[in-house]
């Protein structure tokens, strides 16, 4: 079976009008990009910056690389240290998980990822006993760094941002403490701002943005 590209499930143009709408009235850039990170509607509220680095043909590739991958694949390859510290902060309630468990919950936040963790086994996901689980898990998460790696290509990929002038920051579902943590054990002290995912008392994923750019903005002119 041929695989069903994007196209084949949603109206292009009209996505890319929500895209449009949504940059106008938040700032923030937009564009939808196939399984392989190759645009599929125009790109929208692009920094100079960016459109610059997206006129080299070798750097759109590398472009088309992160698109591809988000969040998934972006500075570190944090997934091994994710997964040894739940089984670890689940151990004293006689459960463990396997790494596929454990990534098919990544991406959404620590509660998240524990929540669901604990209602897969049929524990509670919420209340007193939760809470205290969630928090062992961070304890533990944020002395845990010795499976995490970055990826191939980061660290010549930040120092040459910063030849160019370029203001680096970091906006990660991640909590702060183990974003810290790890950004300090690799020795990256590159960034203006760092927003992890319990660093602003808003849920809203439109209006966490925002207010992340904001603290970006701010930092771009220090």
């Amino acid at each position: 079976m041929s695989e069903l590209g994007i196209a084949a499930v949603l109206d292009l143009s009209q996505l890319d009008k929500v895209l449009e709408d949504f940059s106008e009235a938040t700032g923030l850039a937009t564009v939808a990009v196939d399984t392989r990170g190759i645009p599929v509607t125009n790109t929208h509220a692009f920094t100079d910056f960016c459109r610059q680095m997206r006129s080299d043909p070798l750097r759109d590739l590398l472009c088309h690389g992160c698109d591809a991958h988000g969040g998934l694949q972006s500075l570190i390859d944090s997934a091994p240290d994710i997964h040894a510290s739940a089984n670890r902060a689940f151990a004293p309630l006689g459960q463990s998980f396997s790494r596929a468990e454990v990534q098919g919950f990544v991406g959404r936040g620590a509660p998240n990822l524990i929540s669901r963790l604990a209602q897969s086994r049929g524990l509670p996901g919420t209340g007193a006993a939760f809470d205290d689980l969630l928090a062992r898990f961070l304890e533990i998460y944020e002395q845990s760094h010795g499976l995490t790696a970055l990826y191939p290509g980061v660290l010549t990929a930040l120092d040459d941002l910063a030849r160019t002038g370029a203001r680096l920051g970091v906006c990660t579902n991640k909590p702060i403490g183990p974003t810290r943590a790890v950004l300090g054990h690799f020795r990256l002290g590159c960034f203006a701002a760092v927003v992890g995912g319990d660093s602003l008392p808003v849920k809203n994923l439109a209006m966490y943005q925002i207010k992340a750019q904001m603290i970006f903005d701010r930092a771009a002119f220090k």
